[in-house]
């Protein structure tokens, strides 16, 4: 798993178990890399049909690093991002994430 982070709010969260992993050469195998993001101004968002921001940029540029598709999952709250990721329905979350010891 990955994990984009930057300045951001601190979230207690639940202690969630990982079932399935799902690694970097899965995801080439695949030939996509699913990211879950938050839809905002600075995040993700689309423009006159073209999607747009920062974080989404920046996942562009690693799903073609990686020579891979991206798919973007939208996420409304903390705890989806980390629900939707320990359930395998997204392998990375690119939002503004502050590390801590719950994290």
């Amino acid at each position: 798993m990955l994990f984009l982070t930057g300045c951001g709010e601190k979230v207690d969260l639940p202690q969630i178990v990982v079932s399935d992993t799902v690694d970097l050469p899965d995801i080439k195998a695949r030939g996509k890399l699913v990211a879950i993001v938050g839809y905002g101004a600075t995040n993700y968002f689309v423009y006159r049909g073209q999607p747009m921001g920062f974080e989404y940029e920046l996942l562009q540029r690693l799903a073609a690093h990686l020579g891979v598709e991206l798919e973007i999952t939208i996420a409304s709250n903390m705890d989806e991002f980390f629900q939707m990721l320990n359930s395998g329905k997204g392998d990375i979350i690119a939002h503004s994430l502050a590390v801590t010891k719950q994290r």
